[in-house]
């Protein structure tokens, strides 16, 4: 049953061999899809769950896996399942942030892919945010580390955050672990920027950490694009998908979610 509800990563697609199915089974796949880390199992079961007003035990059997499925790293799975949560009134979430965090972060998010960039020099952040909004991303920019992170987390997902490696009150290696400590950024390709000389630093953290990229300056704008396309960074998030999130986060009593 995990691997047919898995056919499909979108939160989008037609409703799957799961639609319709009672409570207590949709709790059971969801516990092994979130053991497996089949997030398209666990989004078919918590599309479900999110529609529904659950009766006291099956709430009492879906509140732990819910608290689990919130702290996932993918960001289809978190929004789904602080909808169910709402929708049924259980608590979910940790000390970093909350079901209402995790909501208000897709409601207020926008269709385009969003981009994050961590510079202390105005004139990088400008130029990197200039060429991002040319290759159609919405940017936040930060001067440090802990802003950084902030507009990072703060999104309904970061598709690429850019991290300069100059000094920016957070070493790159200390915002680099905090966002890799994260549940909402693990998973977010980061694009180090810095001197050709700094390459060897860049590629200590590489070895550390999957998806860290380097780019060296100076940026150039006819460069930059080529440069950008070479990493091969796909949005994980279509248009229509950030929109389904941001509906279905919306308040309930003005949500909008299209129907399935």
């Amino acid at each position: 049953m995990v691997a047919a509800a898995g056919a499909d990563p979108t939160v989008t697609a037609p409703a799957g061999p799961l639609a319709g199915k009672p409570a207590a089974e949709l709790t059971a796949v969801l516990g092994v899809a979130l053991e497996l880390q089949q997030w398209p199992a666990a989004i078919e079961c918590l599309r479900g769950l999110s529609a529904t007003k659950l009766a006291s035990a099956d709430q009492q059997a879906i509140r732990p896996l819910l608290n689990e499925a919130i702290l996932s790293t993918d960001v289809r799975v978190r929004v789904m399942a602080a909808a169910a949560a709402r929708k049924n009134s259980i608590s979910a979430g940790n000390a970093l942030f909350t079901t209402s965090d995790m909501l208000a972060a897709a409601e207020q998010s926008v269709s385009q892919p969003e981009a994050v960039v961590i510079a202390p020099d105005d004139q990088l952040s400008l130029i990197l945010r200039q060429l991002l909004e040319d290759q159609k991303y919405s940017v936040r920019v930060a001067e440090t580390g802990p802003q950084g992170f902030m507009q990072a987390v703060g999104c309904l997902h970061s598709d690429v955050i850019f991290l300069s490696l100059y000094p920016s009150r957070w070493p790159a290696s200390t915002t680099l672990a905090n966002l890799r400590a994260d549940c909402r950024t693990r998973s977010c390709p980061v694009v180090l920027v810095g001197r050709q000389d700094q390459q060897t630093e860049a590629a200590a953290l590489q070895q550390i950490y999957g998806n860290v990229y380097f780019i060296s300056e100076p940026i150039g704008v006819s460069s930059f694009p080529n440069q950008f396309r070479g990493l091969n960074l796909r949005p994980l998030l279509s248009g229509e998908e950030r929109e389904f999130l941001s509906a279905l986060a919306a308040p309930l009593q003005s949500a909008t979610a299209p129907q399935q």
